[in-house]
This record gives structure tokens, sequence and C-alpha cells, in this order.
């Protein structure tokens, strides 16, 4: 309990470093503003990340492509899943993530800032609005995520890919990277009492695939395929 709070108060006191800089990006053009705010996000993430002592390995990240916007899909499994991401990142990368955390204090506006958007799924028109956004988004040059499971598995069997999820990826026939993430869950998930504990997390990161001039019956194809492959990288390294 005491390390959560370690952590809660480490991201909150760095966010608060930074607030004063949130009004000056947010005055830039949208892709000024997602290459600024990108490296100050990472340094939260740093801090955020140091109390719980977490190893995490990465795997394949030579996969991803350097010239171009990326989609990426991935499993989910912990609160700790963005920032094990945002972390590696080498470029601006902005997450389709629900809707609460739209309503963070302090947290949402930077998310904002990096090109996050948030869905709320129990509106479909909203949900569709955001689909189409992330895939403009991509266009312009910003990397994109998904969890199309939609809710953290927690460790446990994992959640039926919500249809439409990779939808941003044909709209802007941007390539798409799976990604699987083992052992997140251990961080504070899996722990009783609300407790952040180290573990090992392994991230898995998969070949790119291109979208681009894809039917509609080879999208279906796609996506089920994908789905396939990280589930499966999640049962080899159980």
């Amino acid at each position: 309990m005491f390390r959560a709070c370690r952590v809660v108060m480490a991201l909150v006191c760095t966010l608060l470093g930074h607030w004063l800089k949130s009004s000056k990006v947010a005055k830039l053009s949208l892709p000024e503003r997602w290459h600024v705010a990108m490296p100050v996000v990472q340094k939260m993430i740093k801090v955020f990340m140091a109390p719980t002592k977490a190893r995490v390995v990465y795997h394949g990240l030579e996969n991803i492509p350097e010239d171009r916007a990326v989609f990426f899909v991935s499993n989910h499994q912990s609160y700790f899943d963005i920032p094990i991401i945002i972390e590696v990142m080498d470029r601006a990368t902005g997450f389709i993530a629900k809707d609460s955390l739209g309503k963070a204090p302090l947290l949402s506006t930077w998310m904002r800032h990096i090109g996050c958007l948030f869905m709320d799924r129990e509106d479909i028109k909203q949900s569709v609005q955001v689909i189409r956004q992330a895939g403009e988004q991509l266009k312009m040059g910003l990397n994109m995520v998904i969890f199309p499971e939609g809710t953290r598995s927690k460790g446990g069997d994992p959640h039926e890919f919500k249809k439409g999820s990779l939808k941003p990826a044909f709209i802007a026939g941007a390539p798409v990277v799976p990604i699987c993430i083992q052992g997140a869950y251990k961080i504070f998930e899996a722990n009783p009492g609300f407790c952040v504990k180290p573990a090992e997390v392994h991230v898995y990161v998969g070949e790119a695939v291109e979208t681009a001039n894809m039917s509609k019956a080879e999208q279906r194809e796609f996506a089920a395929g994908v789905e396939e492959w990280i589930f499966r990288q999640k049962e080899i390294i159980k």
C-alpha cells in the first residue's frame, strides 16, 4: 500500500511540475504539440515506473518501422500497459483509451497533448468518431495504439477483440504492428490490498504488416489473424 502511494504521489508531483508547460504546449499546432509533449510524458513515465521496480524486457523492437506512423494493436493486462508502451517509443504515440481516463485531473491533459483519444464504448456514434479521428491522426504522422479487448484481463483469460478495432489502420493505410504484453498484471492487479510489487514483464513486438489496398474480406481475415497472433504469444510465454 505504501509503495502504491509513492507511485501516485510521484506521478502527481511530476504532473504538477509540468503544469505550466502545458498551457504553452496547447498553443502549438497538432503535430508540433505531439512531438514536443512526447519527451515530457516519457519523463513522467520514468518517475511513475521507478517506484514499482518492475523489470520490463522488450523483444522485437527492430520490427517497428522508423519512417512512418504505425498502428499498434496490443492485449491489455494492466493499468501499467500504457506507460510500458510509451516508455520505449522513439516518436510521438497516442492511445485510444477509455473515456474515464479523459476525466482524470492533470493526467488527461498530457494524454491529449500526445494525441490520445478517449472512447465511450457505450456510445456507438462517439466510438465511430474516435476511430475515424485515430485514422486521421495516423495520416498526419502520429503513431496510435489500441487495446481491442476494451478492458484489462488482469492476467486472466483474454477478452475477445472488439469489432472494428483495426479500422484506423485501414483508413490511413498504415502498417499494423501487434504487441503482446505478459506479466504487467503482476505489478498491481494480481496483488491483494492495492499493493504495487516488483515484477518481470515481457513485451513482444511482432512484424509490421501493410494494410494499404486490402479488400474488406482481407481486412476481416487480417484482424482475426492479429488477434490469434497476440493470444498465441500469450500462451507460449505463460
